[in-house]
C-alpha cells in the first residue's frame, strides 16, 4: 500500500489517496482500490486528514521528518524523474535522432548560407556593369 497525490481542477486542491491492488475474481487480474486520505494543505505541504480514515494527526510542534501524511516535494520528485529519463534508453534514442537532425539542418543552412552569398555578389557585379552603361543623367526634351 502507498500514497498518491491527484489534482482536482474544478476545486483547486490536491487530494493524497492512498493505494491498494486487491485481486478481483470475476476480471481475473488486480484491479486498483483508492481510499481518500486527506488534502494537501498548500501553505506548509502537509496531509490534512479525512476523519478516520486519514493516517495519525501531526501535532504541530511535531517537525520529524517521518511525519505521518507528509510526501515528497513536487521539486525532488521532477528531478528524479527528470534524472530517470536522462538515463533510459528512450531518452538516449530520442536525443541521438535530433541530434542527427540538428545536423542535417545545419548542413542545409550553410548551403543557403553559400548561395545567398553567391547571389549577393552575382547581383553586385550586375549592378556594376549596368551603371556603366547606363548614363547617370538625361536630360528630356519639353
Amino acid at each position: 500500500m502507498f500514497q498518491c497525490r491527484s489534482y482536482n481542477r474544478r476545486m483547486n486542491v490536491w487530494y493524497v489517496y492512498e493505494v491498494d491492488y486487491v485481486w478481483d475474481e470475476a476480471k481475473q487480474k488486480k484491479v486498483q482500490r483508492r481510499k481518500c486520505v486527506g488534502k494537501i494543505d498548500p501553505e506548509t505541504d502537509q496531509v490534512i486528514p479525512n476523519g478516520k480514515r486519514g493516517p495519525a494527526r501531526v501535532t504541530p510542534g511535531d517537525s520529524s521528518p517521518s511525519a505521518a501524511g507528509s510526501l515528497p516535494e513536487p521539486e525532488s520528485r521532477v528531478k528524479r524523474a527528470a534524472s530517470s529519463l536522462l538515463t533510459g534508453r528512450k531518452f538516449k534514442a530520442k536525443a541521438q535522432k535530433l541530434s542527427r537532425t540538428l545536423k542535417d539542418l545545419s548542413e542545409q543552412l550553410a548551403v543557403i548560407a553559400q548561395d545567398l552569398d553567391e547571389l549577393l555578389k552575382c547581383d553586385d557585379e550586375d549592378e556594376d556593369a549596368s551603371s556603366e552603361e547606363m548614363p547617370l543623367s538625361e536630360e528630356e526634351p519639353s
